[in-house]
């Protein structure tokens, strides 16, 4: 997995070059120049557009008390998304075109975390309520259940009642009794 990784690394920036060059034989140079920059600023555009929404939506999960998994799983793949959008090229905007379809990114992550599942060097350990080791981890639909937990109630009670100070804090140097102090109450 790594060698594949590494050639990948070490092939992209030559398949990046023959892309600009064949596309610059089709439409020009300066069109195809145009084309990268222009691909870059909609692209950003829209992950600027994208990330907001998720932020909006993982605020929403956590004043729910649910964990904002599939927010964060998609913040993600915007990252990656923008990542691949400042490498000028047209294959890595393709890639990154492909990770901004919210629809794509969640069948990638089920593929991603099934192949994590199914890993020998991988395990995940759920603890607390709403993960419930649920096997597809972006749910959606009317009939999703959060899997809220169990309501505890309880009281708050404050004790503001001042406390003696023991004899040997209530004083410093020459038997003088200490000023008072916010930090002591």
């Amino acid at each position: 997995m790594r060698i594949a990784i590494l050639l990948a690394a070490i092939a992209l920036p030559f398949l990046e070059i023959a892309t600009f060059i064949k596309v610059g034989e089709w439409i020009g140079i300066p069109s195809t120049i145009a084309l990268i920059i222009l691909s870059a600023v909609v692209g950003l555009g829209i992950i600027r557009w994208q990330g907001l929404s998720l932020l909006t939506r993982a605020q929403d999960s956590l004043r729910q008390n649910a964990v904002p998994v599939s927010s964060v799983v998609h913040g993600v793949f915007l990252l990656v998304s923008g990542i691949l959008l400042a490498i000028p090229g047209f294959l890595t905007d393709i890639v990154a075109f492909v990770l901004l379809i919210p629809p794509l990114r969640s069948i990638i992550a089920r593929f991603l975390f099934g192949r994590l599942r199914r890993s020998s060097r991988f395990s995940v350990h759920v603890g607390g309520t709403g993960a419930g080791g649920d096997p597809n981890p972006f749910p959606t639909g009317p009939n999703y259940d959060r899997g809220r937990g169990p309501v505890i109630e309880g009281e708050v009670v404050e004790d503001l009642t001042p406390k003696p100070s023991p004899p040997d804090q209530g004083s410093h140097g020459g038997g003088q009794p200490r000023p008072p102090s916010p930090w002591r109450q």
